[in-house]
């Protein structure tokens, strides 16, 4: 008997990508004219699911929490990479679309990545793309 073979999905399916990104918020009521919110950007390599969640600041009247749940997102026309991700064989935004130093558009909020984890860096690695500083 040969060896058996796992789905690509399980061997993905532990594979959690975090990247720090923030957000420009617009502020009416206030002398400052806009804030900028820090994120979490989950994408889930295993459904190409992206969760946001927004660490709480002390002081500052954010309470923070999930601000998107976890789900499948389609690229936006906005997005200056989502071109790749727009097509029929990869309906929502997927691994491709992240990049340190680019912006990243879902439901009309522009997402600034800055950083990612250490275990993001390896699995970019591991695929021969370097994310970059």
């Amino acid at each position: 008997l040969g060896e058996a073979t796992s789905p690509s999905w399980l061997s993905l399916d532990d594979k959690v990508l975090r990247f720090s990104a923030y957000f420009r918020e617009t502020v009416n009521e206030s002398s400052e004219t806009d804030h900028i919110r820090k994120v979490l950007i989950h994408f889930y390599n295993s459904d190409n699911s992206i969760m946001i969640s927004e660490p709480a600041v002390t002081n500052s009247g954010i309470q923070g929490g999930v601000l998107l749940r976890r789900h499948k997102v389609a690229p936006s026309m906005e997005n200056k990479r989502g071109t790749r991700s727009a097509t029929k064989a990869a309906p929502c935004i997927t691994v491709n679309d992240f990049e340190i130093g680019e912006e990243i558009t879902m439901y009309g909020r522009t997402y600034h990545i800055v950083d990612c984890d250490a275990a993001t860096r390896d699995f970019y690695a591991s695929l021969g793309h370097n994310l970059g500083p």
